[in-house]
Protein backbone atom coordinates (compact mmCIF):
# COMPACT_ATOMS: atom_id res chain seq x y z
CA UNK A 1 0.00 0.00 0.00
CA UNK A 2 1.76 3.41 -0.72
CA UNK A 3 0.93 6.56 1.12
CA UNK A 4 -2.10 8.12 -0.63
CA UNK A 5 -3.67 4.63 -0.25
CA UNK A 6 -2.96 4.63 3.63
CA UNK A 7 -4.67 8.28 3.58
CA UNK A 8 -7.46 7.68 1.72
CA UNK A 9 -8.13 4.05 3.92
CA UNK A 10 -7.55 5.66 7.13
CA UNK A 11 -10.25 8.56 6.57
CA UNK A 12 -12.47 6.03 5.21
CA UNK A 13 -12.72 4.23 8.16
CA UNK A 14 -13.83 7.65 9.97
CA UNK A 15 -10.42 8.88 11.27
CA UNK A 16 -9.77 12.65 11.68
CA UNK A 17 -6.01 12.26 10.34
CA UNK A 18 -3.32 15.06 11.39
CA UNK A 19 0.09 15.62 9.93
CA UNK A 20 1.15 13.59 13.14
CA UNK A 21 -0.72 10.60 12.39
CA UNK A 22 0.67 10.36 8.96
CA UNK A 23 4.11 10.69 9.67
CA UNK A 24 3.77 7.52 12.07
CA UNK A 25 1.14 5.81 9.67
CA UNK A 26 2.96 5.56 6.49
CA UNK A 27 6.26 8.00 6.95
CA UNK A 28 4.71 10.65 4.53
CA UNK A 29 5.32 14.53 5.24
CA UNK A 30 3.00 15.71 2.37
CA UNK A 31 -0.01 14.93 3.91
CA UNK A 32 -1.92 18.19 2.53
CA UNK A 33 -0.57 17.08 -1.05
CA UNK A 34 -1.78 13.46 -1.04
CA UNK A 35 -5.78 15.31 0.72
CA UNK A 36 -5.61 17.88 -2.44
CA UNK A 37 -5.32 14.66 -5.27
CA UNK A 38 -8.17 13.15 -2.73
CA UNK A 39 -10.52 16.07 -3.13
CA UNK A 40 -9.86 16.60 -7.11
CA UNK A 41 -10.83 12.58 -7.09
CA UNK A 42 -14.00 13.52 -5.92
CA UNK A 43 -13.27 13.03 -2.31
CA UNK A 44 -15.41 15.43 0.31
CA UNK A 45 -12.68 16.20 3.04
CA UNK A 46 -13.00 18.80 5.07
CA UNK A 47 -10.15 20.74 6.79
CA UNK A 48 -10.05 21.80 10.69
CA UNK A 49 -7.07 23.67 11.73
CA UNK A 50 -6.10 22.83 15.53
CA UNK A 51 -4.50 24.76 17.76
CA UNK A 52 -1.71 22.54 19.95
CA UNK A 53 -0.60 23.37 23.50
CA UNK A 54 2.05 25.52 22.50
CA UNK A 55 0.38 27.99 20.59
CA UNK A 56 1.16 26.38 16.93
CA UNK A 57 -1.55 25.58 14.17
CA UNK A 58 -1.95 22.36 12.30
CA UNK A 59 -4.41 21.10 10.13
CA UNK A 60 -6.94 18.11 10.67
CA UNK A 61 -8.65 16.20 7.95
CA UNK A 62 -11.78 14.52 7.88
CA UNK A 63 -13.79 12.89 5.20
CA UNK A 64 -17.50 13.86 5.13
CA UNK A 65 -19.85 10.98 3.16
CA UNK A 66 -22.06 12.19 0.81
CA UNK A 67 -20.64 13.58 -2.56
CA UNK A 68 -18.96 16.97 -2.67
CA UNK A 69 -21.01 20.28 -3.60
Amino acid sequence: MNQREWVETTLKKGTILTPHDAMKGCKTIRLASHIEVLRKRGMNIVTHIKVANNGSRYAAYQLLKGKKR
